[in-house]
């Protein structure tokens, strides 16, 4: 399937009948940071869908939906002044058309509030940290979590440049 025009592609928020599908698309996009870290029991990929039908209730989550289908989804949640971005998930066969630039930019613009934006990706994702640095998150730490994976801690301040204002080229 190839994704044209990425205007086409839809982001709202998710509802609870959309969830077996965000869980999917989610262990899709995980199945390959799995294979990178020698690693099959990531949490993406062990997280139920009683545990994402939790989060419903204290999170936002947002969808990606192109062609009626989700390509795409994103939450995050706001503690202490900051709202914490988890799980961006693009299906494998979409990923690298900007779908999760928009998640992230329509993920912040939930939170005005908020007086940063702070997630972690694992230190081998690459493209993922280069997506995120584009976004204007910069690298805050690391930590080790296990022999095979150390999770790079990443921020971006509120009056940074949204995804929307990012520079095609």
């Amino acid at each position: 399937m190839a994704l044209g025009d990425r205007a086409a592609v839809c982001v709202m928020r998710a509802g609870e009948a959309d969830l077996p599908e965000i869980l999917a698309v989610q262990k899709r996009a995980f199945a390959s940071e799995a294979e990178r870290y020698g690693d099959p029991n990531l949490p993406p990929l062990r997280e139920t869908l009683d545990e994402i039908r939790e989060q419903l209730a204290t999170h936002v989550v947002l969808k990606a939906v192109w062609d009626c289908q989700i390509v795409g989804s994103v939450r995050g949640h706001l503690e202490a002044g900051s709202c914490h971005v988890t799980r961006l998930a693009v299906r494998p066969d979409v990923q690298g058309r900007g779908i999760g630039s928009l998640l992230v930019g329509a993920l912040e613009e939930q939170f005005p509030n908020a007086e940063s934006f702070v997630l972690f990706t694992g230190h081998k994702s690459h493209r993922t940290i280069a997506l995120y640095e584009r976004l204007g998150y910069r690298v805050t730490h690391s930590t080790v979590e296990s022999d095979r994976v150390t999770l790079v801690h990443m921020a971006k301040h509120s009056g940074s440049e949204r995804p929307g204002a990012e520079r095609q080229g």
